[in-house]
């Protein structure tokens, strides 16, 4: 920064330095979305825990659909809830995020 003559050469120094830790942070967060499981947690800590990595890739720029979110949802979920899967799966109608954590609920 102190050697930068210009501000866009000190973003850009900035930009440089920073954009790696940037590249390990959304491959993290994109890994953890890939490989959540709700193992032990509620259905709710386990919406939770998703919600929160997708709005910290969201920062980044990385956008997540609801309809990729839920996705993520019912391939972390045990075979306990295979049921329920199936009837989320299998539906003509896309449905709402508020609508589809119902029905998880209501599956427990």
């Amino acid at each position: 920064m102190i050697r930068s003559k210009t501000t866009f050469e000190a973003w850009m120094n900035l930009t440089d330095r920073y954009a790696t830790v940037s590249s390990a942070c959304v491959n993290l967060l994109k890994t953890k979305l890939q490989t959540a499981k709700k193992g032990t947690d509620s259905i709710e800590k386990f919406l939770l825990h998703l919600k929160h990595v997708r709005d910290q890739l969201a920062v980044v720029g990385i956008s997540i659909s609801n309809d990729d979110l839920m996705i993520v949802v019912l391939n972390g979920l045990s075979s306990k809830y295979d049921m329920i899967k199936t009837v989320l799966i299998a539906r003509d109608a896309t449905i709402s995020f508020k609508d589809f954590r119902n029905h998880l609920l209501a599956a427990k």
